[in-house]
């Protein structure tokens, strides 16, 4: 395990051992061929796992690299096995004072860069290292990262393509990447190897193309997953009808977005992509703020605070008290499959009793729902007994829901007019001090008209 170097364009070859030029062919110096990141054999001295080869940024005569393929070429060093790593890391001036170029690996082609297992391709200058594609009629993959792989500050670009699209396919790890997507194929970043995973960290996602609707990511095989911790998606082509993340097929795929912003006008997800099947779409703090969507084939809910939804007794831990509250759109929800919300609140009051109340407003055209469809699942601690007392609402013979009297922000959204209800229930015995109330809301209703059969839940539980 050792540091090497790479100048490319130097006059000899050396054996890699040094930042500086060789004296001559062999002797200690920089290898002199940056295509050695593609499988050009180094010549002198050796590869070894463990190394840390660095790359000056501009070639001996000043630069700026280019590695350019019409066939597919792997990155990295080939055959690492279990923890071994080879790190690739684009210098910005660190090594060589006073450089700080660029790396572009073109395809000219219809063909794949792919990095290697257990290589990491580090560009200290954010985008300094691009991955480009090819310009005529692609419709393929352009780039994947494998597993036990990473990717550091690295740009990735399709967006010479002028029709049809290309895509990127990511197994490992990527860290502040740079992502311009134009026209895709399906999709544009997707996860496809089954049982795998891809990450990425505090992604900045540019979509160029108002007419491209095809999702951004997609986990395209069975067991994948999708995540992303920060970042954001922008761009003209960040707009209505383009939706976040959507599997084309049944596999059952998770995509998980933690604190990604993205504008509200986008769709997490389409209906028309989600099929009958286990994937779940998550985005959390989506809005900048605390607001978060799950979407999955039984429904969506969503309590982005830039949706503007009506509300009731909720409000944010935030400096203002910002009011908030779930939108809930029922599509597939039925008995076997129900859409289902958790709710907890901590009792802290002395032990007693208490007629613990849920608000809600439900679309007045959304005639279907009633006590049978729609219910509650309450749990709280007894402060006699210690135990937990479970309570259903649900009622068979299809009761109607209870009316409320209780002030909201608004009793419609957009085209939609709501009816206040309520679900209550007084608890026979005193809760105890201190312990959780849970409730689990659910509905069994699908939606019959998609844009009016909706409910907005207050998640704030009254105990009054």
């Amino acid at each position: 395990m050792a540091d090497k170097f790479i100048i490319h364009g130097a006059t000899y070859n050396g054996d890699g051992t040094t930042s500086s030029e060789a004296a001559s062919a062999g002797a200690a110096g920089a290898w002199n061929n940056v295509e050695v990141i593609i499988g050009t054999a180094v010549g002198y001295g050796s590869l070894d796992a463990g190394d840390v080869v660095y790359i000056r940024s501009k070639s001996s005569a000043g630069a700026d690299l280019t590695i350019t393929t019409g066939t597919a070429k792997n990155v990295g060093k080939a055959s690492l096995t279990g923890t071994q790593q080879v790190r690739w890391i684009l210098d910005n001036g660190t090594v060589w004072s006073g450089i700080d170029g660029t790396l572009t690996l073109t395809l000219s082609a219809n063909v794949t860069y792919t990095i290697l297992a257990g290589n990491i391709l580090e560009a200290k200058t954010q985008d300094a290292i691009a991955f480009t594609g090819w310009a005529s009629n692609p419709n393929g993959l352009m780039f994947k990262l494998s597993k036990g792989s990473s990717c550091i500050k690295t740009l990735f670009d399709n967006t010479a393509n002028t029709s049809n699209g290309a895509y990127f396919n990511f197994e490992g790890w990527l860290y502040e990447p740079h992502i311009k997507l134009g026209y895709r194929t399906s999709y544009g970043i997707v996860c496809v190897a089954n049982g795998q995973a891809a990450y990425l960290v505090n992604p900045n996602i540019e979509l160029t193309l108002s007419a491209e609707k095809d999702p951004v990511f997609s986990s395209g095989g069975t067991g994948t997953r999708v995540v992303c911790y920060g970042g954001k998606i922008s761009g003209s082509g960040a707009v209505s009808d383009v939706p976040v993340a959507a599997n084309p097929t049944t596999n059952n795929g998770d995509i998980l977005l933690y604190g990604m912003n993205y504008p509200y006008a986008m769709q997490l997800t389409t209906l028309s992509w989600n099929v009958a099947s286990l994937n779940t779409f998550i985005a959390i703090g989506s809005d900048g703020a605390l607001g978060s969507t799950m979407d999955s084939y039984v429904g969506r809910i969503d309590s982005r605070r830039d949706g503007n939804y009506p509300t009731c007794n909720a409000t944010l831990p935030d400096s203002v008290g910002t009011a908030w509250s779930f939108l809930l759109s029922p599509r597939n929800a039925q008995p076997y499959a129900p859409m289902t919300l958790p709710i907890s609140k901590l009792y802290s009051s002395a032990d007693a009793t208490k007629t613990i109340t849920l608000e809600l407003l439900v679309g007045d055209a959304f005639t279907e729902i009633n006590k049978s469809n729609c219910w509650a699942e309450i749990a709280y601690t007894d402060a006699t007994t210690d135990e937990r007392v479970l309570y259903s609402t649900i009622d068979p013979a299809a009761g109607a829901l209870t009316t409320s009297t209780t002030t909201w922000s608004a009793t419609t959204y957009g085209a939609v007019t709501f009816d206040k209800r309520k679900i209550a229930y007084t608890t026979p015995t005193s809760i105890k001090q201190d312990t959780q109330v849970v409730v689990q809301f659910f509905i069994a209703q699908p939606q019959v008209t998609t844009s009016e059969d909706l409910i907005i839940l207050c998640p704030d539980v009254q105990l009054s």
